[in-house]
This record gives C-alpha cells, structure tokens and sequence, in this order.
C-alpha cells in the first residue's frame, strides 16, 4: 500500500500581515518618549525574531500633524531605531492620523491580516481634516471585511471615549499604564504574534485573548472586554 505523502510544514505558505501602527508623539508624551523609543525597538525586535509569519509594517506619527515615517515596508528592513530621532511636542491630531490611515490603499488586498495598532496617552485635539463620524464608517467597513483586527491603547480615562465615538469597543480597547510603557509593546508584540500564526482572520479582542497573561500583569493592562465578538476564521 502506496504510504500517503504528507507536506512538510517548511513548504507552507507563511501568513501575510500587515501591521498599521500609529504612535502618539505629542508634547505630553514627552515624560515617557524614552520609554516609548525602547518599547517600539523592542516590539519590532521581538516579531522580526518569529520567522512563521511574513510581516510589513507601516508606522504613522502624530501630535498637531500626522507623518507617515514607514509605508508598507517588510519588517526585516524596518529600523528597530525608527522613533530614535523622533522627538514628541504638539497636539493630538489622533482623528487625522487614523483617518489617513484607514483611506489609504497600500495593497492591503495581498495581505492575509491586517492589525492596526494605536498607541495615545491623550485625548483627540488637533485634527482638521477627518471627524469622528467618517471614522466610524471607514472602522465599520473594514472590520465588515472580516481581516482587520483594531486594538487601540490609552493612558488615560478619556481616550477611551475617543475609541468608542469611532466605533471601537469591547476588547479593541485597552487601558495602559505609563510607568509600564515598554512591556506594554512586549505584550502587544506578544499578542500580534499569536494572532497572526493562528488561523483566526480577525480579532475584537487581540490583546485580551492572545497576549500572555504574565505580561498583561506586569504592564498593568486593563481590557476593556465587555462582550468581544468570535475571532473571524
């Protein structure tokens, strides 16, 4: 009898992700941008370490403007040092950040995941361009799509708010806690790891259903977990 050849697992196609990431580098996250710098280099380190995913990564800045600094670039080419000359001053346009980078079209339809990270310690004050309202409906779209997953990081009470008006709710927000700011990005790191290796399209809960435990307790994370929806297969 003819032994049925199974594949190996070295010839399966890897996961094509594509991380979103938006970072806050406004005047009052200035007492923690180091913190900040070191947490980002070490969260870019820790995925280019798992070789079982194929990332890229785009990293938007925002205070009273909004720079995109990296567009779609493979992670293994993206500087672990992209914040290190960056200094944080100004408003929060935090509405025009996200709202740019809902719009834009950067191929997204050949990545199999796409994981939008949001990373504020302060309430929207700054944006000219988009309104909570055309967030909302861009956030409902994309979500409806079945492979965008949200998660959206707050220091303080009122960026929770924020979230809620432009439509994320449930575990696609999650309280940080400033003195813990770089194992706060361990833990994101962690739980955008298990997502993207996991068979799930999409998440309403990333951090609160795959990031470890251990590392949820010693950044101090609060999940706001509500009822999160079924991950998308």
């Amino acid at each position: 009898m003819q032994k049925k050849k199974i594949k190996s697992s070295k010839n399966a196609r890897k996961q094509k992700v594509l991380i979103k990431f938006l970072q806050d580098n406004s005047g009052s996250m200035q007492v923690r941008w180091a913190e900040t710098v070191s947490g980002f280099k070490l969260f870019v380190n820790d995925l280019k370490s798992k070789k079982d995913v194929q990332y890229s990564l785009s990293l938007t800045l925002f205070n009273t403007l909004t720079q995109p600094v990296i567009v779609v670039l493979p992670l293994d080419e993206v500087s672990s040092d992209a914040l290190s000359a960056i200094q944080a001053g100004g408003g929060t346009a935090l509405y025009d950040a996200l709202g740019q980078s809902l719009a834009a079209d950067l191929g997204e339809a050949s990545f199999d995941k796409i994981i939008y990270v949001i990373v504020t310690d302060g309430e929207e004050n700054s944006s000219r361009t988009w309104t909570k309202d055309r967030i909302h409906t861009l956030i409902d779209e994309k979500i409806s799509g079945g492979k965008s997953t949200f998660t959206y990081l707050g220091a303080q009470p009122e960026t929770w708010d924020d979230a809620a008006k432009i439509g994320l709710h449930a575990g696609m927000t999650v309280g940080y806690d400033l003195n813990n700011t770089q194992i706060m990005y361990a833990a994101v790191a962690d739980s955008v790891s298990k997502f993207s290796s996991s068979s799930a399209r999409a998440t309403s809960n990333l951090v609160g259903a795959y990031a470890g435990k251990d590392l949820v307790r010693a950044a101090n994370l609060t999940v706001h977990t509500g009822k999160p929806k079924p991950d998308t297969e």
